[in-house]
């Protein structure tokens, strides 16, 4: 697979750069864009004043100059002459303002030229001149900016200044520039870097039979190969696990059946002595004899049944039967069985199972296992007199992909409950608790037997502890066929 990957990174050397080669060719793809939107910018500034749209920034005062120059000793100054980029004030001989369009400090400044024996003032830093010409009677003062304006007088009162407009669009195509630029680099690192995402991915969830496509980053690829290491090491890694557990698997197998046979004739020859004379010491000894070859030989078809359903391919073959288990039928038969276990102990076993469909697209056998094994712990750890539930019922799962509708099966006891380690191992085989949830008849095993059959079937199974006491052991599992519900 290394090979493959070798292969492929030859085809794309040609095309392979650093990351310090990107991130210079990003940097002049950067000044590139800045130069051309500052180029765009400028021309259109050419074309605007070139074609008349925007007045250059003396176009007033070559107007203002030129009106002036109209004016001689006896013209009778109006209004409806002056420029229209100017402001204006008419005075009489003595000053007296007769009509303006100026206001506030620009009307001061108007009057004060008026009144005083200058031609000209400049007001502020900002390019602001008053120019006057006096005649017999009147006195006009025009006032003027330095600065660009359009020359159509809705776009000049709509924008009075066509310089901040400008501004304002050179900062948009500055701007556009910085967005083109960074968003083709970032398209172009996404769609390198999804090749090593996607390889992650797969390993993650190990699907290792995949090839890690190069990418035209010498350093992304550096990281690919790296991965690819990893995966033929992880794969390695997982088929000789697999290879020990299935060799273990078998050494349990063969190891449970090897003391069969020689347990078999033990508690063969320790019945045959029960039915001969023996006094009361040989008849305990004998008793002690059979009830711990039982005690074994249950062990061993506990460690042979474990050996089975962790036994991948039999546990998939078998899940993957899609039997229709009829409920009805399947839970009265359940009920029954659990209540004979629970008659020495004179025990309630309630089921609820009313809101059930007739039918569950659910294989039989790997259900029945898993719910005998945990109605057995239920009925072995309850009290005298106790109640034993099994509460059934679907609903959509949260965690389920596609909110697929799940199959809920809690069983409840009233006995001790969990201890804070069991909530944690309890379904790990062997493990047996230390205080009051451990006696000679149980091995560890049930829990562990169901989980494993319960992630067969693509379930779950979570211990927890009833608010009032008693332990809880909830399955979850999906039902991806058709529920057939009973209408009747």
């Amino acid at each position: 697979m290394g090979d493959r990957l070798s292969m492929e990174r030859m085809k794309k050397k040609k095309k392979e750069i650093r990351l310090r080669t990107f991130f210079v060719r990003f940097l002049l793809k950067l000044v590139a864009a800045v130069l051309l939107a500052f180029l765009l910018w400028l021309l259109q500034i050419t074309v605007s004043v070139g074609t008349g749209l925007i007045l250059p920034a003396n176009a007033a005062e070559k107007e203002a100059l030129a009106y002036l120059h109209t004016i001689g000793a006896h013209t009778d100054i109006v209004s409806s002459g002056i420029p229209s980029a100017c402001g204006y004030a008419i005075y009489d001989a003595s000053g007296e303002l007769l009509e303006t369009d100026m206001s506030g400090s620009i009307r001061e400044n108007a009057d004060l030229l008026a009144l005083s024996g200058q031609d000209s003032l400049s007001a502020n830093m900002l390019g602001r001149t008053y120019v006057k010409r006096q005649t017999d009677t009147r006195i006009v003062v025009l006032t003027y900016d330095f600065r660009s304006a359009f020359a159509n007088p809705a776009l000049r009162r709509l924008f009075p200044s066509a310089e901040l407009l400008e501004v304002f669009l050179l900062l948009f195509l500055l701007l556009a520039a910085f967005v083109l630029v960074i968003t083709r680099q970032a398209k172009y690192l996404s769609r390198e870097l999804f090749h090593l995402q996607e390889a992650a991915d797969e390993i993650r969830n190990q699907n290792l039979d995949f090839t890690i496509r190069a990418t035209a980053i010498c350093e992304f690829n550096q990281v690919a190969a790296s991965l690819d290491a990893l995966k033929s090491e992880l794969s390695a890694s997982l088929k000789e696990q697999w290879h020990m557990q299935q060799q273990r698997r078998r050494q349990f197998s063969a190891l449970a059946h090897d003391i069969k046979t020689p347990l078999t004739i033990v508690r063969g020859n320790a019945e045959l002595l029960s039915e001969t004379a023996l006094d009361e010491t040989q008849q305990s000894c004998n008793r002690f004899i059979l009830e711990n070859a039982a005690q074994i030989q249950d062990y061993l078809a506990r460690i042979i049944e474990l050996a089975k359903t962790d036994d991948p391919a039999a546990c998939s073959a078998e899940c993957r039967f899609q039997a229709q288990l009829h409920t009805a039928s399947f839970f009265d038969d359940l009920l029954g069985n659990t209540k004979s276990l629970g008659q020495k102990k004179e025990l309630h076993v309630l089921f609820s199972t009313e809101t059930l469909p007739a039918v569950l697209p659910l294989p039989e056998h790997p259900l029945r296992r898993i719910l005998n094994n945990l109605l057995d712990n239920a009925v072995c750890y309850s009290p005298h007199k106790g109640t034993v539930t099994l509460d059934a019922s679907i609903r959509d799962y949260r965690d389920a992909p596609e909110k697929e509708s799940t199959l809920f099966l809690t069983v409840s006891d009233e006995g001790p409950g969990f201890c804070e380690d069991a909530l944690l191992y309890g379904t790990e085989a062997f493990y047996r608790e230390s205080a009051d949830r451990n006696d000679k008849s149980h091995f560890g095993l049930g829990l562990s037997i169901a989980d494993q059959l319960a992630r067969g079937l693509g379930g779950s199974i979570t211990l927890c502890n009833a608010p009032a006491g008693g332990a809880v052991v909830i399955v979850r599992l999906p039902l991806t066929g058709q529920l057939q519900r009973d209408t009747e």
